[in-house]
């Protein structure tokens, strides 16, 4: 079974996209790639308790702030392709795809799904790359980071070595950013805080 990986490219500077991780839970590496800010888990688990302890579900599912879109997120978890799309714009809401080998695109998204097109406006290229696009996904033999190396290949974007175990850490001007505790402990209170009063609903 593939293991969970995950890579995020945001068009944004390293020193935003440093700030931004230092304000969440996940130790991850913050690598410059071709006109975007690349960020890989430095492992698999999050500063946080269960069930947030797991590095790739709380990025994938991680709002991103205005000022760091157009981004895109490349994650395998629990064997399925999992694509999430942040157009830019105040307004513009996140569109997700889970895909599966043998199957395609699987399951209900807490988002609009993610389309072709979308893929191809965030990542910049023209719309004669869109039947290039249309046709990974298409292709339900590949495994899921086979999905997610063709994909980024035809989008013509950068950084798909980094999905591969341990690249980050030789990649070059990769920075390891570690969370900030204060953030840490935050989470942990508001999630302990949501945890008592569901428990306080369920019995009352």
């Amino acid at each position: 079974m593939t293991a969970d990986t995950l890579l995020l490219l945001l068009r944004s500077d390293t020193h935003r996209v440093t700030a931004w991780l230092r304000r969440g839970s996940v130790p991850a590496y913050v690598v410059p790639v071709g006109g975007w800010t690349a960020v890989v888990p430095a492992g698999a688990e999050a500063r946080t308790s269960a069930p947030y302890d797991k590095s790739v579900p709380m990025l994938t599912n991680r709002p991103i702030p205005s000022g760091l879109r157009a981004a895109l997120c490349f994650a395998v978890i629990d064997a399925r392709a999992v694509l999430v799309v942040h157009p830019p714009g105040w307004r513009a809401v996140p569109r997700w795809l889970i895909w599966q080998t043998g199957q395609g695109p699987s399951g209900p998204t807490p988002f609009p799904a993610v389309r072709p097109a979308d893929l191809v406006n965030v990542a910049g290229i023209v719309r004669e790359d869109l039947p290039h696009v249309e046709g990974v996904l298409r292709d339900t033999a590949l495994a899921p980071d086979e999905l997610l190396h063709d994909l980024i290949d035809a989008l013509g974007l950068p950084g798909a070595e980094l999905l591969e175990p341990g690249a980050v850490r030789h990649a070059s001007g990769a920075a390891l950013v570690e969370p900030d505790e204060r953030s840490v402990r935050r989470f942990e209170k508001v999630t302990r805080e949501e945890r008592d009063i569901a428990e306080e609903l369920k019995s009352s």
